[in-house]
């Protein structure tokens, strides 16, 4: 064991030095390089060890070649490729001289590194711009002379290592250090003391190329040669950039090892001034500095960053530096964070409108947060709900409703209700509101009416649609389906069960076309069991329409809201006010309505409301109101401190003005033995089949009189009866049955014979389950409601109700057999066989069939069972239209009890519908 941690220490020891040394190979001209000894026993050391040490230094196996690192020595980049932006990532990357800041933001980038991370993939040097005249000569440097007139020649010249120029018929002329102005004239005066009559143009051709050496936190420092025009920002860019530790403010030039020119280059970012950008010479080292000082200023400025400082710079010099002020900005309540002289976090308030808080020094590590102004509006009034133009709009002094309603046709949807809207109107400085109602059509006919109320900054009108839901909610949908998306997958996403998954099957659309407040609950109850995730799914929607109610998107679509929902923000602001006051709760101020009204519900109370005000809310009276008694609740504690309540009767003519209180319900009966219209439809085979309104009570017996009785082709018998609460019980039933196998299949995974359950079957009987359509068939017998209609029997005949529907069928000659048997098929109907027969004819039945389990489906939606005598027997005899069912023998499957149940379902259900569909 000893051993084996010794050799493993050693390696890593050898990894260390060797990686150590690749690394100094790489940067160093004069690195130390490992030997072979040590590349050998690199090499002997385990494969993960060795990636792992090569993925920690960022060495590649191509750096070991034939058991040597190739070091080439000191090149010269050709290309220089592009710099990975250190600061793209969400987490910017802290400076390691920058001190640690007491609250500075994560996202907080630095200034100025990112130029760099769109860096030329090639660097190439500039070589056909106008060569300044200051341009100093040098070795390698081409000049091209031309000579016209008298003679006319042309030399492409070179300077020597020495510094001359050798100019043909006039000898080695010395330009070395002339600047390119200085040797022109010097040429020029020579040629022309030589040739007489000669224009002379004189100019350079091919520059020579300098060597220079790029130190400090440059992100590929070395040795590069460039042009001798290159300037500092291209030596920059071709070593890749600054690198996060290294210094803007403060690049420094070195030539012959005295300091030649600081540059900033934050002058180039922001000014645009390339003053500084002094351009290079053979043997200059350019060197970054680590940064220096730094603050961060973030907040409502332009450019939020954290910014090198170069010293003594004031807050005016920060907010220049960040691109000024947004117009958002609240620069007298500026906060600046700040390290005390026990390096604890400090705050600071400065007023940046002031001289003295504009003339703040700056300290390392500071960080400047300009706060915003309030987003509140001071003079405006909203307007929402049923009208063409919702939004924000001035207020200004006598302001009235007149001002912002002042047509029906240009200022309203044709949904308005002009005899219901409100105003909220903020009562103090912690925002409590009260509540005016209003009848918009006495503003529109008369102005002078004490509805044309004047407005006062920061009223909201409301104005409500009269239908109950806009059929264009898109908008909207889409709307509350984002704000519901993250409530579902935090509350939901790691729960299992039936429930949950049901909530997902709905999706967002589902949720976002149900947002009504009323709607929505029972929609989603519908589909979860569980009441506890019923009550999260519908509050987080109630909640989604008061947290957003003022968000412009909102209010931009508020008039595709219906009554309920632009009343929820009211209503729970309304609650959220109560107050204590004394021994006593003050009421909330709110009442509600139900009955035969269009909208019933809960409605704020407003002052000196009366009943008649109240029905107004609720959009008015149903056909079916009873108006000369209605009941008024009344809930109030007495002097005993008990909870007392009053049950009050009133009519309700136009002249009733019972005023409200806190707390008020007002029920709104319905007339005696008022009824709907309610319809029945018969088909198939009657003389006039149809839709045909009933009255309550009303028999199917007198229906079918009505319609004119059965036709010759009849096959009464055969008649299917459907009911629409019998269909919801079936779908409640199935649903029931789907989560019972689900939980069964999860939990037992082995039949009595020790075989697998086969997840295909399963699977498949689930699948069949969930897409099964319920019918709401109820079994019904012709002939025993005839004879109860002639014996005048009321007490035994059918009632029918709302969406009844019946079915009378052809006469048929068929018999069918299905399930388990080789062929399922119809046979025409023949009176000398039997059921064995007829299982005969369908090529028998299969090796999994339950033979003891089989069972005849009457044509009227009955079950008959074998009787102990066999299938014999007078009261199992087939007749025309009946169906023979074999069912699957369950405990050949598996030990699941549901089977049986679930494919008796399956058959029977599939029978019905095919009854149907062959009408």
């Amino acid at each position: 064991m000893s051993r084996l941690f010794t050799k493993r220490l050693s390696f890593k020891k050898v990894g260390l030095i060797i990686t150590a040394s690749l690394m100094l190979v790489m940067t160093q001209a004069n690195a130390i390089t490992p030997t072979p000894e040590m590349l050998e026993q690199f090499k002997r050391m385990p494969k993960a060890e060795q990636q792992r040490l090569m993925k920690q230094y960022g060495l590649s196996p191509a750096m070991l070649k034939n058991g040597q690192v190739q070091n080439k020595g000191l090149q010269t980049p050709n290309v220089a490729m592009p710099v990975e932006n250190i600061y793209s990532s969400q987490t910017a990357v802290s400076m390691p001289t920058e001190p640690k800041t007491a609250f500075a933001e994560r996202t907080l980038k630095p200034f100025g590194y990112d130029i760099f991370s769109n860096a030329p993939t090639t660097f190439a040097p500039v070589n056909d711009i106008a060569i300044p005249s200051e341009y100093q000569m040098g070795p390698s440097d081409q000049v091209s002379i031309q000579l016209f007139g008298k003679e006319n020649n042309q030399y492409e010249l070179t300077v020597s290592r020495s510094g001359l120029l050798n100019v043909p018929d006039i000898g080695p002329v010395a330009v070395i250090g002339l600047s390119f102005l200085e040797m022109k004239r010097k040429l020029k005066e020579q040629i022309s003391q030589r040739y007489i009559g000669v224009d002379i143009n004189i100019g350079l051709g091919e520059l020579r190329s300098i060597q220079i050496f790029v130190a400090g936190d440059a992100n590929k420092p070395g040795s590069y040669t460039i042009s001798s025009l290159s300037t500092i920002t291209q030596v920059l860019f071709a070593a890749g950039g600054i690198n996060e530790n290294g210094s803007l403010r403060n690049i420094l030039l070195k030539r012959n090892g005295k300091l030649v020119s600081t540059f900033d280059l934050y002058d180039l970012l922001m000014k645009g001034d390339a003053s500084k950008d002094k351009r290079l010479q053979s043997g200059d080292v350019l060197f970054i500095p680590p940064v220096g000082e730094t603050v961060s200023v973030k907040g409502q400025v332009r450019r939020p960053a954290i910014y090198e400082l170069k010293g003594g710079e004031s807050m005016a010099q920060l907010i220049r530096l960040a691109g000024q002020l947004k117009p958002g900005a609240y620069s007298a309540d500026s906060v600046v964070e700040r390290f005390d002289e026990l390096q604890l976090s400090s705050l600071i308030n400065v007023d940046l409108t002031t001289k003295q808080g504009r003339n703040l020094k700056a300290k390392n590590g500071d960080v400047l947060t300009v706060q915003g102004t309030s987003t509140r509006k001071h003079k405006q009034v909203a307007l929402m709900g049923a009208v063409n133009r919702p939004g924000l709009y001035q207020w200004r002094a006598g302001m009235r409703v007149s001002d912002l309603i002042k047509s029906t046709w240009r200022d309203l949807k044709n949904s308005a209700d002009l005899h219901y809207a409100l105003i909220t109107r903020e009562i103090n400085l912690q925002g409590d509101i009260s509540v005016i109602q209003i009848d918009l059509q006495h503003v529109l006919n008369d102005q002078s009416s004490a509805s044309n109320i004047a407005l006062t900054a920061r009223d909201t009108l409301i104005v409500f649609n009269n239908a109950p839901l806009s059929l264009e909610r898109g908008e909207l949908n889409k709307l509350i389906a984002e704000k519901i998306q993250p409530y579902v997958k935090k509350n939901f996403a790691e729960r299992t069960g039936p429930n949950t998954d049901k909530l997902f099957s709905l999706g967002f659309e589902t949720l976002a076309l149900s947002v009504q407040v009323n709607e929505i609950k029972t929609i989603v109850a519908a589909e979860l069991v569980d009441e506890q995730e019923v009550a999260l799914a519908t509050k987080y929607v109630d909640e989604v329409l008061y947290k957003h109610y003022n968000e412009k998107t909102l209010l931009k679509i508020s008039s595709l809201l219906t009554r309920q929902e632009l009343l929820y923000p009211v209503i729970e602001k309304l609650k959220s006010q109560q107050r204590k006051n004394g021994a006593f709760n003050v009421g909330t101020l709110l009442v509600s309505i139900a009955g035969e009204v269009r909208f019933p519900g809960v409605y704020p109370l407003t002052k000196l409301q009366n009943v008649n005000q109240l029905i107004a809310a609720a959009g008015g009276l149903t056909v079916g109101a009873y108006i000369k008694k209605a009941e008024l609740t009344r809930s109030a504690i007495n002097n005993q401190l008990e909870m007392a309540v009053e049950h009050m009767a009133i009519t309700l003519d136009s002249h009733q003005r019972t005023m409200l209180q806190s707390q008020d319900h007002l029920q709104i009966l319905t007339v005696p033995d008022w009824q709907k219209n309610m319809q029945v439809e018969i088909a198939g085979e009657v003389k006039f089949p149809g839709v045909y309104s009933i009255k309550n009570g009303e028999t199917m017996m007198s229906v079918l009189q009505r319609a004119g009785g059965f036709t010759d082709l009849s096959f009464a018998k055969g008649a299917i009866f459907t009911r629409e609460s019998v269909q919801q019980q079936e779908k409640q039933q199935i649903l029931a049955l789907t989560d019972q196998l689900r939980r069964d299949i999860a939990t037992r995974g082995l039949s009595q014979e020790g075989n697998f359950v086969s997840f295909d079957d399963s699977s498949k009987m689930l699948a069949e389950l969930e897409n099964l359509q319920a019918i709401g068939r109820m079994v019904i017998n012709i002939a025993q409601l005839q004879t109860y209609h002639q014996e005048q029997n009321s007490k035994r005949a059918l009632r029918l109700e709302d969406g009844d529907k019946l079915y009378i069928p052809s006469q048929k000659q068929i018999v069918t057999v299905v399930g388990e048997v080789q062929h399922a098929s119809s046979h025409f109907f023949q009176e000398t066989i039997d059921v064995e027969d007829y299982l005969t004819l369908a090529g028998g039945i299969k090796q999994r069939a339950n033979e003891s389990g089989i069972y005849i489906i009457r044509a009227d939606g009955s079950v008959m069972l074998p009787q102990q005598g066999g299938w014999f027997s007078e009261l199992t005899k087939i007749e025309p239209g009946d169906t023979i069912v074999v069912p699957l023998n369950t405990e050949y499957k598996d030990t699941l009890t549901l089977w049986s149940q679930i494919t008796g379902i399956l058959y029977n259900t599939s029978i019905a519908i095919a009854a149907i569909k062959g009408l």
